[in-house]
């Protein structure tokens, strides 16, 4: 699927964000996401989007794969 396509891509860039350990939030502005959300919230964005959900792209999709 094309969609899941681009959201392994946005995924990947995911990886690359800074995180706040001590909130479990990101430390600065991401796609939709302001600073300060937390994790879990845009966990389940991906599980809800994504055909294979959150866990597949835990396990599948690795940052800067090419």
């Amino acid at each position: 699927m094309k969609r899941d396509q681009e959201l392994e891509e946005l995924w990947k860039d995911f990886a690359d964000i800074m995180l706040n350990e001590d909130c479990d939030c990101i430390d600065e502005d991401f796609h939709i996401w302001k600073k300060k959300t937390q994790l879990i919230e845009i966990w389940g964005w991906f599980d809800e989007i994504h055909s294979k959900g959150v866990g597949y792209l835990v396990d599948n999709v690795f940052p800067h794969e090419d």
